[in-house]
């Protein structure tokens, strides 16, 4: 099974959370991961980003896209990025969000909304949607049971 791990990391934190995903993937699994990286400068409110690095999602049998929140709502970058694929194609797909602020209502669950929206618009499935707060320290026993309920169900 191939999986990509597809994120936009501002401060690296969301990066290191598929680095995570990643060394927790059952060894039976091909698993990488790859960054949407824009071409140039860009700023939170911005409606559309020119991307140096768009990821082909093609090579993969299962996708798992994070991207942190920014401004109440999911990541320009990302949205770029996710609005760009032409369609999932029927994929699994596990979506994550990354935020600094504990809150719930300030906009963890908008951003996540909107990923997972745009791809299920464009014929993916989704198995998981989560948010990790990431101020503070990850709790090990709650993320493994994130990374051990993607991997459950894509077999």
């Amino acid at each position: 099974m191939r999986i990509g791990i597809i994120v936009h990391s501002v401060s690296g934190k969301t990066k290191s959370i598929a680095e995570m995903l990643k060394d927790r993937a059952p060894d039976s699994y091909s698993v990488t991961v790859e960054e949407v990286k824009p071409t140039s400068d860009w700023k939170t409110g911005d409606k559309n980003v020119n991307l140096e690095v768009s990821p082909a999602i093609d090579g993969y049998d299962v996708l798992i896209i994070g991207a942190p929140i920014m401004a109440f709502s999911i990541d320009p970058v990302m949205k770029t990025y996710l609005t760009g694929i032409d369609s999932f194609n029927n994929k699994k797909i596990a979506v994550f969000a990354t935020k600094s602020l504990p809150f719930y209502w300030t906009g963890g669950y908008q951003g996540l909304g909107k990923m997972s929206k745009i791809c299920k618009e464009k014929n993916g499935i989704i198995l998981v949607e989560k948010i990790i707060h990431n101020k503070k320290k990850i709790d090990e026993e709650t993320f493994d049971e994130f990374a051990g309920s993607i991997y459950s169900l894509i077999r």
